[in-house]
């Protein structure tokens, strides 16, 4: 009889939406004007949504399991020196100030992420697998460590070539191969060697060369054809 009524509470519970299925994401709003605070505790969002749309704390604390978070214009979202793992998308459009802390992305070959919008981090994770795509806009900075897994490809998000700027101090940790075809690069862009140019001795060594092989080939052609045309006529 306890159980049967133990049962019927906690259906009651989640009916009213004070208790989440298991399984199920918890979303988490600031509004606008409002504020929160981790602290040094932990949460787990269990892939829901955290939206700032005000003035949210990370702390000292561990905040995982954030599907997507989405910093709105009006909202400010510090890191302090957290750890902040986020399993989907990173949308900023306000303000994300790093501090020391850390953002870890989970993307998987099945669950690509996309980041949105101008952000600094300090120490920046993209982890997944082979097949793992990241779609990363112009705009990003890296004071601290940029870590990649193994086998994660980078693509610009405009399809041109962007860089991942690096601080100061910054360091790659390179867990392998990034896959190819990416447009995406760490420091700057690759050097493509230019043309050469020539200096005025070079160019009238060219001239010469050049006036020289027509002056043979004339000569080949005179036996045939009459005579062809001299070299600068």
């Amino acid at each position: 009889m306890f159980l049967l009524l133990a049962r019927w509470a906690i259906f009651l519970l989640v009916l009213g939406g004070l208790v989440m299925p298991c399984g199920a994401g918890t979303d988490l709003t600031i509004p606008v004007a409002g504020s929160g605070s981790l602290g040094s505790g932990s949460m787990d969002l269990a892939n829901g949504t955290l939206t700032v749309n005000g003035t949210y704390d990370a702390g000292s604390g561990t905040l995982s399991g954030v599907g997507n978070l989405i910093i709105g214009s009006t909202g400010t979202l510090t890191a302090g020196s957290s750890s902040i793992t986020v399993t989907g998308g990173w949308t900023n459009n306000g303000q994300f100030l790093a501090g020391t802390g850390t953002v870890r992305f989970t993307g998987t070959a099945s669950n690509p992420v996309v980041v949105s919008g101008s952000t600094v981090f300090n120490n920046l994770i993209l982890s997944g697998g082979p097949g793992t795509i990241y779609t990363l806009p112009p705009g990003l900075t890296v004071n601290g460590t940029v870590t990649l897994s193994a086998g994660v490809q980078l693509q610009s998000s405009t399809g041109q070539p962007i860089v991942i700027t690096l601080g100061p101090n910054a360091q790659v940790v390179n867990g392998g191969a990034v896959a190819g075809n990416s447009n995406v690069y760490l420091g700057s862009l690759p050097v493509v060697p230019g043309v050469p140019l020539l200096t005025p001795g070079g160019l009238a060594l060219l001239i010469g060369v050049l006036c020289a092989s027509a002056f043979v080939l004339r000569g080949r052609r005179a036996g045939q054809a009459g005579n062809g045309p001299a070299c600068g006529k």
